[in-house]
């Protein structure tokens, strides 16, 4: 299998619908506010209700959605627990509202559950120190920075408090939900301990946002982990899946379920040393800071939350090349760190 295949032409609507996607699996969307207009969620049978998996950003529209599914939908039937893969606010964003109301555990990896609270403590007020040193040696404008703090003070409203307990999901274990055993895979690169489930004997993989089948899955370095080697940690659970069954059909939280993991691999190495190329390009002409590279490389930006996704994986894709000694990089007299194509010497 050398292509991807898509089962299903029409996905759900995000009005409630749920489709039956394999056995004991439905699958339903959740509006988003964004460019990407949707996110896929998931419920699986368990022996006496359902389990979810991801919840959706902390809308009204999002609540009243899960009320119409639950109480309607799959007429009252008992929810048993919640399954988020990671802390982003669209997959954990009515984690606290859902485990409250239905009085069910929240089941995460620790270093997701962790950041997930850390993220909903912090108020967005002030910009750290280290925050202001992380934008300064990028490059980024500062007024596009005060831009950026306005949409980080309101994406705390797209999320609930999370609760105050959890149970762990741990990388190797297995997880049992009704008739299925589900094999645990930490992912990392887009989230620092990214869960996907691998169920082996219907060959499922419920693959959160480590493995898109269209887009790619951001990779970017943020201020609290301003040296990370981001790809490095993403190429290594690339390669890891990429092990897993051919014939595996995968779950996505966005876009179609897909046949196809192992092309999808080979894809997105392909797509990134394609990236590395452009900046090893770009920066042999000059030395180029962080964000005049994401100037560079994604001409189409169109606001300051575009800036920071677009510089921070620009940040990600250097670091990695200097990683690889491809690139080198120099703190200028401004502050700001530029990175030139070339080993160091």
């Amino acid at each position: 299998m050398n292509t991807l295949t898509f089962p299903f032409a029409d996905a759900p609507k995000t009005d409630g619908k749920l489709i039956d996607v394999a056995p004991g699996i439905k699958w339903l969307r959740m509006p988003l506010p964004l460019a990407l207009n949707h996110i896929n969620l998931y419920l699986i049978r368990d022996h006496d209700g359902w389990m979810i998996v991801d919840t959706g950003l902390a809308t009204e529209r999002t609540r009243e959605l899960w009320q119409k599914i639950i109480t309607e939908k799959l007429a009252g039937e008992r929810i048993t627990g919640v399954i988020c893969t990671h802390f982003h606010f669209d997959h954990a964003g009515l984690a606290g509202w859902l485990t409250e109301w239905l009085r069910v555990p929240l089941y995460m990896s620790y270093g997701e559950y962790y950041t997930l609270r850390v993220v909903a403590a912090e108020k967005g007020d002030e910009v750290p120190w280290e925050h202001q040193e992380f934008f300064r040696h990028a490059g980024f404008p500062a007024e596009a920075l005060a831009e950026v703090m306005i949409v980080v003070r309101m994406a705390h409203w797209l999320m609930t408090p999370p609760p105050a307990s959890f149970r762990r999901l741990r990388h190797g274990e297995r997880l049992t939900i009704g008739e299925r055993e589900w094999h645990l895979h930490v992912g990392e690169g887009h989230a620092p301990e990214h869960m996907l489930l691998h169920c082996p004997q219907d060959n499922l993989l419920i693959a959160g946002d480590q493995l898109l089948p269209r887009i790619t899955s951001n990779v970017g370095i943020m201020p609290s982990e301003p040296e990370a080697d981001l790809l490095a940690y993403w190429f290594a659970t690339l390669d890891n899946l990429a092990l897993l069954p051919a014939d595996t059909f995968v779950l996505p939280a966005h876009e179609l379920p897909y046949y196809g993991l192992v092309p999808r691999v080979a894809q997105l190495h392909t797509h990134h040393e394609q990236q590395f190329a452009k900046i090893l390009k770009l920066c042999a002409e000059q030395a180029l800071s962080a964000y005049e590279t994401a100037v560079a490389l994604f001409p189409t930006r169109k606001n300051s939350m575009d800036d920071l996704m677009a510089m921070g994986e620009c940040l990600a894709h250097l670091t990695h090349l200097r990683k690889r000694g491809e690139i080198t990089r120099t703190l200028g007299v401004d502050g700001v760190y530029y990175f030139r194509t070339g080993a160091p010497t």
